[in-house]
């Protein structure tokens, strides 16, 4: 489905949290509508407080799994356009990320987001 749009409706975070756009809908109308990744690192985002009510251990491996897909995703556009990237947003107010995710918003801060 590379060239479709497909939509999802979903309970289950991890049915949804390798798309490309989500949409967050609360009393029949959407309040967020953004990447996974860029959702997760809203610190007032519906969406990154639903992940956040799973758990730590699960909580956990939806962001790394969201994290995955944003920096393959990098990697394919910046491989295949020169001039255009994805790159994380590290202005955005963020809770305290571990992992794999902190290491990339230090490197986006610094400036050095290339791996």
């Amino acid at each position: 489905f590379q060239h479709c749009t497909l939509i999802t409706i979903a309970h289950r975070l991890n049915t949804i949290i390798d798309s490309d756009s989500i949409v967050v809908m609360k009393d029949g109308r959407c309040v967020e509508k953004e990447s996974p990744y860029n959702l997760l690192m809203g610190k007032y985002s519906e969406f990154s407080h639903m992940v956040e009510q799973t758990g730590p251990m699960v909580s956990r491996q939806l962001r790394e799994l969201a994290f995955s897909k944003h920096k393959s995703k990098s990697f394919v556009e910046s491989s295949t356009n020169g001039t255009r990237r994805s790159e994380p947003i590290a202005s955005v107010p963020s809770r305290e990320p571990d992992g794999p995710i902190a290491a990339a918003l230090a490197k986006a801060k610094k400036g050095s987001y290339t791996d």
